[in-house]
């Protein structure tokens, strides 16, 4: 059996019931000198543009093929990623980022601060429809010009040259630096953009990545191919020489390639496992679990009767036995979450000891 890898770390906030956990399949092993990956991502991406993307499987490619000005470490820390360095006023509502030297488009264009200003404010521009574009929300005016009532030109960030971004926030944001390794802060090579409108649409040549990894072919609903980018800052770093990424729909299906030695992974992030097989593979060694930031919830219409009643609300939460879904339904060692901060985040310990106010 093939050893397990960790891809991605995803930023997944989904609900309230059950902090989500992730079960991995994979065995133990040397990995010395494996230079490929097959792995399942389950359907066909949203969308593989940063602007546009809002889903854990769009979002799991393109943090392979792009980056953003930090980027986040094994530890779970953002460090530096396209900034080298990164400067912050006393007030701590001022940011401005260095671009490094030597960060590079995958077809050799220089990574540029225009780009990151001409991103983040594409996907403000209502006219584009970003579902995500409130991720940008903390920067000076980026709420009011995606909601049509301010001006794209008012939105507080500026390329000041190549090198150099400046970004106004609206309130001091001591997150920042993660928010900044988030898809929807990453850059979009403006002069391709520009010129190809539908550059994000298939491989090609138009689509031009800045991460560690470029896409050479994609197949819609069927298979998406990454190789390692030549251009990327940190190349030595990379050591995979291409990800195979397959589209399986079947929980099933995707374990039973992983165990016939298709597939080098089965499970979340990107897959899913069955949960009937959850048992059998926590008994064999071969299932790993670990948390991950996300929650599950479910959403109501709170104008209907009897909804509209805050009482019945918080009934039905304080009614939800979490313990015995986790043991008899999910099954996959999830950590019940009490409030929309997950548990597994840092610094949220206390976050199990009751709900956030019901509005």
């Amino acid at each position: 059996m093939k050893k397990r890898w960790s891809i991605v770390g995803l930023m997944l906030i989904f609900s309230l019931v059950l902090s989500a956990c992730g079960g991995f399949s994979g065995g133990s092993g040397d990995t010395k000198g494996q230079t490929s990956l097959n792995i399942n991502i389950k359907t066909e991406p949203f969308s593989l543009h940063p602007g546009l993307a809002n889903d854990s499987v769009s979002g799991g490619v393109i943090r392979q093929t792009f980056e953003g000005l930090t980027r986040v470490n094994s530890k779970g820390e953002p460090e530096e990623g396209m900034a080298s360095k990164i400067e912050t006023s006393k007030d701590g509502k001022t940011y401005t980022f260095t671009i490094r030297d030597g960060a590079k488009w995958s077809n050799g264009d220089p990574v540029t601060a225009q780009d990151f200003e001409y991103a983040w404010k594409w996907a403000l521009d209502p006219n584009n429809e970003s579902q995500y574009a409130y991720q940008l929300y903390y920067i000076k005016g980026a709420e009011a010009a995606n909601t049509g009532k301010g001006k794209i030109d008012d939105v507080g960030v500026k390329a000041v040259n190549d090198k150099t971004l400046k970004v106004e926030l609206n309130n001091p944001t001591p997150y920042f630096t993660q928010l900044t390794s988030f898809y929807t802060y990453m850059p979009v090579n403006k002069k391709i953009a520009e010129k190809h409108k539908n550059w994000n649409t298939n491989a090609g040549e138009n689509y031009v990545s800045n991460g560690p990894f470029k896409m050479t072919a994609w197949k819609h609903s069927g298979s998406i191919t990454l190789e390692k980018n030549d251009q990327y800052w940190d190349k030595d770093a990379v050591k995979l020489k291409k990800i195979n990424m397959v589209m399986i729909n079947n929980n099933n299906t995707e374990l039973k390639k992983f165990q016939a030695g298709e597939l080098d992974w089965a499970g979340m992030p990107l897959g899913q496992l069955p949960t009937e097989s959850l048992p059998t593979l926590k008994k064999d060694g071969s299932l790993h679990v670990e948390p991950i930031a996300g929650v599950y919830w479910y959403k109501f219409n709170t104008e209907e009767k009897p909804l509209n009643n805050v009482n019945i609300r918080k009934a039905l939460a304080y009614a939800i036995d979490r313990s015995s879904i986790v043991k008899n339904v999910t099954q996959g060692e999830q950590i019940p979450a009490m409030a929309a901060v997950p548990p597994s985040m840092k610094g949220f310990k206390d976050n199990t000891k009751g709900y956030f106010k019901d509005n």
